[in-house]
């Protein structure tokens, strides 16, 4: 259970992770650990035999479209550090692998294992205030005054909007004619579907990106991009002046095409900073959606394979220096969306559970697993409200909203289907006006959400937790799983409907309010 256990210890083993060179003053990068242990872990890793990592071992790719990330890779190769603390050098006769442990053993005082966890790895930085309103999300090809109007839409019918979230149809795309074929003909230079990545406005849909940000920002909307980053920059995709900037930066020769994603490179992830993704900041771009597509490839073949791809985007886009778009984005918080890294995440909010299926299994599923979150600290997951794949029926809408509405996030977002329908309104008026009453409620929360994020900031809890980090001598605590504390302090305890149609058992510690 994360850092905190009934047991009264838990223990981290880190390992297997890659450090940090200490390069403070230009950027702390990546480093592998001693690269004589190089050769050892990769070893170890294979001993299994499981044909997952076979290729991983050898310094090839991880099957990232099963694994999704290097982190998933070393989970199905098993448990690899056990083995590996016993591989010795031959020569020296010394083990190769030193072991990176940290005990923690607080006893059943969780919050006190949990603040050792922030001061040893770091605090949940506190993410924009507007980060705690309503978002709304989906995989579809708006144009920018289908967009404006769908933001009226809301304002019209009394429904609170704070953040858009534009998938990647915000660029060019040619995704239509190749998704869900993976021949060797329909991938691209870096063997990904092409036109997954894209870091230039698609004109066809926003003819005029700074109006159509500035017109957000006069409304009160944040906006928010996607980026699949793998596929690298494509001179006939990008803007010519971004793209010239960042060739010669990069020392291309004219008459390059291409430019391969190299994330491991610090001059390349400067570089693509300040000439690709600043400059559509200073158009108003308020943050980045980090999608797939990382890399995963890329990693397990490079000098430091225990680099996890998905952490590594992640620390990179949340902490490039200051100064790289203007001043004014130096000062304010910083915050991305972006998929699980692993323990330390806490530290680049908020995450983006994935793609789920929209049904009553899911939703029962979200409510324990973002709670359980908070004993790693990790206090910021966005879960698609509504799902994702599929369409989803009323009265399941409106229970998803409900989770949303007392969540850290709250993202609706649907599949590229016109089927699969999120606006809320476009509900039979029964499930619409509850879903209104849910969406009001979490803009009146808001103040309260902002003062929990600041609390868990200084070391306390996160604005989402168990039942048991408060009361963890009491048996309820633990079988309530999917019944959590919602922010500051011990008053609320939240308990959903996640069954069609039903009433629920809950049970309401003493002096919560349930």
């Amino acid at each position: 259970m994360g850092v905190i256990s009934r047991s009264g210890w838990a223990l981290l083993d880190d390992s297997l992770s890659a450090r940090f060179d200490g390069a403070a003053a230009q950027w702390d990068w990546v480093a592998a650990r001693e690269p004589e242990r190089l050769e050892a872990e990769r070893a170890a890793r294979a001993a299994d035999g499981d044909p997952r990592c076979e290729q991983w071992a050898r310094g090839g790719e991880c099957e990232a479209n099963r694994a999704f990330m290097q982190g998933a890779c070393r989970a199905a190769c098993g448990r690899a550090e056990a083995r590996a603390a016993a591989v010795a050098s031959e020569a020296s006769g010394e083990a190769l692998l030193r072991l990176d442990w940290y005990l923690f053993a607080a006893g059943l005082d969780y919050a006190s294992a949990l603040r050792d966890f922030a001061a040893l790895s770091g605090p949940q930085p506190i993410p924009p205030r507007y980060a705690f309103g309503v978002w709304f999300s989906r995989w579809w090809p708006w144009a920018d005054w289908e967009a404006a109007g769908l933001l009226r839409e809301f304002e019209a019918r009394g429904v609170p909007a704070d953040v858009l979230v534009t998938d990647m149809d915000w660029h060019h795309t040619c995704y239509r004619r190749t998704y869900g074929n993976e021949s060797e003909k329909s991938m691209d230079a870096s063997h990904n579907w092409p036109c997954w990545s894209g870091f230039s406005f698609d004109k066809k849909y926003f003819p005029d990106p700074p109006a159509f940000l500035g017109w957000c920002k006069a409304a009160g909307v944040h906006n928010g991009l996607n980026l699949h980053f793998q596929s690298g920059l494509v001179k006939a995709e990008e803007d010519a002046d971004r793209w010239e900037a960042f060739r010669a930066a990069m020392g291309l020769p004219p008459d390059a095409e291409y430019a391969a994603f190299d994330p491991l490179n610090r001059t390349y992830s400067s570089h693509f900073h300040t000439h690709v993704l600043a400059p559509l900041e200073r158009l108003g771009v308020d943050f980045w959606w980090l999608d797939w597509q990382q890399g995963e490839h890329f990693f397990g073949g490079s000098e430091t394979p225990e680099a996890n791809p998905t952490f590594w985007l992640n620390y990179v886009y949340s902490t490039q220096p200051d100064g790289r778009a203007t001043p004014a984005s130096a000062q304010r918080r910083r915050l991305i969306m972006h998929r699980w890294g692993g323990l330390g995440n806490q530290r680049y909010p908020i995450g983006f559970s994935g793609d789920t299926k929209s049904t009553w299994e899911s939703l029962a599923f979200q409510p324990g697993f973002t709670a359980s979150a908070a004993n790693v600290a990790f206090g910021y997951w966005s879960h698609d409200i509504g799902g994702f794949f599929d369409r989803v029926e009323p009265e399941l809408y409106v229970r998803w909203v409900q989770l949303g509405s007392l969540s850290p996030v709250f993202r609706a977002h649907g599949f590229r289907d016109p089927l699969h329908e999120r606006r809320f309104w476009l509900f039979d008026e029964a499930a619409f006006v509850a879903m209104r009453s849910a969406l009001r409620l979490r803009a009146e929360l808001v103040p309260h959400l902002y003062t929990a994020a600041r609390a868990a900031y200084d070391g306390g809890p996160s604005p989402v937790r168990p039942l048991y980090h408060e009361w963890p001598g009491l048996q309820p605590a633990y079988d309530f799983g999917g019944e959590y504390l919602f922010g500051a302090g011990q008053s609320l305890a939240v308990a959903h409907l996640t069954r069609r149609s039903s009433s629920g058992l809950s049970w309401s510690p003493l002096g919560a309010v349930l």
